[in-house]
């Protein structure tokens, strides 16, 4: 694989051999819209975008039908511009953890996350973890169980985040945690939630809450989420200091 990223021209889809990989990295001079498929017998342990003097984030990657059975995606870039994550199964304790860094353009969807609290991944027990300032978020049609932490976290969201369609359930703590800068435009609709904060040191502390928004929100939509098959009431609502 070091090779064919090494090789591959902008635009260009890498389709992966059948095989355990331990780590993918991409270089800061990979080419940007290539798009990484997997496919049946294809493992990755890891793929990092990390920001030092060789490596890096190229704009416009896609992962695709990938089955990660290690620490996942994890990045410590200083600028992410729209990765696009489809498709993949995260298991074994793998998850997607984007560090603290800008993000402008993140794509999440159907894909499956299952035992996140496994040893294997002792670091980070959040399924979808994204930090730093981030915008244009969008999180959709996916299958979340067994997260010892929270199923979906977002910190410093500051422009669009869209969380939709997710099923959830089986979570340490909350459902979704997510704390908003100004500019922050959330729309959390038609998630499906069930069993959540069965830690009970965590549940004491969420006070059951199965979703947590606070900062400043100035726009959005808070509809069709249900915990049990119960609707889930916003108490502050979108659009106020909560």
């Amino acid at each position: 694989i070091p090779v064919a990223l090494k090789a591959a021209k902008a635009g260009d889809t890498i389709n992966l051999m059948a095989g355990t990989y331990n780590a993918i990295e991409f270089t800061d001079s990979t080419a940007s819209n290539l798009t990484i498929v997997g496919g049946e017998g294809v493992y990755v342990k890891k793929i990092r975008l990390v920001d030092t003097a060789n490596y890096g984030c190229p704009d416009n990657l896609t992962l695709k039908n990938i089955t990660f059975n290690g620490e996942g995606i994890t990045s410590s870039n200083d600028e992410i511009n729209n990765l696009s994550v489809i498709g993949c199964e995260f298991i074994d304790g793998a998850v997607i953890h984007i560090g603290d860094c800008v993000t402008n353009g993140l794509l999440v969807k159907g894909c499956t996350f299952a035992a996140t609290n496994s040893t294997v991944n002792a670091k980070e027990k959040t399924a979808i973890l994204v930090q730093g300032v981030s915008k244009n978020v969008v999180i959709i049609d996916n299958n979340i169980t067994s997260s010892e932490h929270n199923a979906i976290q977002v910190i410093k969201a500051s422009g669009a985040v869209t969380i939709d369609g997710n099923t959830i359930s089986d979570i340490g703590s909350r459902a979704i945690r997510m704390t908003t800068n100004t500019g922050a435009v959330l729309a959390i609709t038609n998630n499906i939630i069930s069993n959540v904060n069965t830690n009970p040191t965590e549940a004491v502390e969420n006070n059951g809450e199965i979703i947590k928004i606070t900062g400043f929100v100035i726009n959005g939509s808070f509809v069709g989420n249900t915990y049990d098959n119960n609707d889930i009431s916003f108490i502050s609502g979108i659009g106020k200091v909560l």
